[in-house]
């Protein structure tokens, strides 16, 4: 059965739009056939439809990958993160799209007289209350989207994903646990739960939470996250990461670190500011925890003599 998420005139009106949506939106089929024949709408792939002339947008890969999977069709998993404009380690080279277990052929085509699976297109059954719309797309909501993730992504993808939208505030720490526990027939639910302790609402960037799962890793102790350093009880700033134990703060250099001079200055003082207090202070880049993950361990063990 074909979800209501989209509505059928607003997607004439965008340009790109199935043939059920047009019939949808009050176009009888001699109609649809009179302006595909005068040129006015073009075929772009199997019961979908665009207007002539009509120039590409951002997206289009992402909604035309949902059309053609059929009217109740919705875009999920990395793709629905990456439409939430979730932060990811890598660009998702084939378009996720869920379906109805019952949905026909939808995920099927027919090449050279045999039937192959189209990449990307996965059959399940999803609640209305786990789909919505952004703008013409179907997706699945950024709750949904998180447990998706937790699920079905290696743990570093599914906790940079998932920390992003915490940060975002698309989701809470409170929803993502309700909403794996109410996961039916979850085969590796004990790993997933292990991923979800890991989530980290105060995660300030995707470097910093590459960061913690490589501590959470290894033999170290785990830090305290997003830290109040105080001294003399004046509140001096936040730390990334710190182990007051030991008096160390580690903090990692975002991938857009030092994009303005005030910033910049501020950072400095901040440093400064630590070191005065007595505490011992590494930097890192977003690069070196990424690709050097070993350069950051062994400096770490080596500063604290652990």
């Amino acid at each position: 059965m074909a979800h209501t998420l989209v509505d059928s005139s607003e997607a004439v009106e965008y340009g790109l739009f199935s043939r059920h949506q047009a019939r949808q939106a009050g176009f009888p089929v001699e109609e649809i056939e009179l302006r595909i024949r005068r040129g006015r709408w073009q075929r772009c792939g199997r019961g979908v439809l665009r207007v002539a002339e009509r120039a590409e947008q951002p997206g289009d890969a992402v909604l035309l990958a949902v059309l053609r999977a059929g009217p109740s069709a919705v875009a999920a998993g990395r793709t629905a993160a990456s439409v939430w404009q979730w932060d990811a380690l890598r660009p998702s080279l084939v378009v996720t799209v869920s379906v109805p277990r019952g949905h026909g052929t939808a995920g099927r085509e027919c090449r050279k007289g045999k039937i192959i699976r189209v990449p990307g297109v996965r059959r399940e059954d999803l609640r209305p209350d786990e789909m919505t719309a952004v703008g013409v797309l179907p997706v699945t909501t950024p709750l949904r989207t998180a447990v998706d993730l937790l699920v079905g992504e290696p743990l570093l993808d599914a906790v940079v994903g998932v920390d992003s939208g915490l940060r975002r505030r698309d989701v809470t720490l409170d929803a993502v646990r309700s909403g794996v526990d109410d996961r039916p027939r979850l085969a590796n639910r004990r790993q997933t739960e292990t991923v979800v302790e890991m989530l980290d609402p105060g995660s300030g960037s995707l470097p910093e939470s590459v960061a913690r799962v490589l501590f959470a890793g290894c033999d170290i102790p785990m830090p305290q996250t997003q830290y109040a350093v105080i001294a003399g009880g004046r509140f001096l700033g936040r730390a990334d990461f710190a182990w007051p134990e030991v008096w160390l703060i580690v903090e990692i250099e975002g991938f857009a670190y030092h994009s303005a001079p005030d910033a910049f200055q501020h950072d400095h003082d901040r440093f400064n500011e630590f070191t005065k207090a007595g505490w011992r202070y590494l930097r890192f880049t977003a690069a070196d925890v990424t690709d050097r993950p070993a350069y950051v361990l062994s400096t770490i063990r080596e500063t604290v003599g652990w």
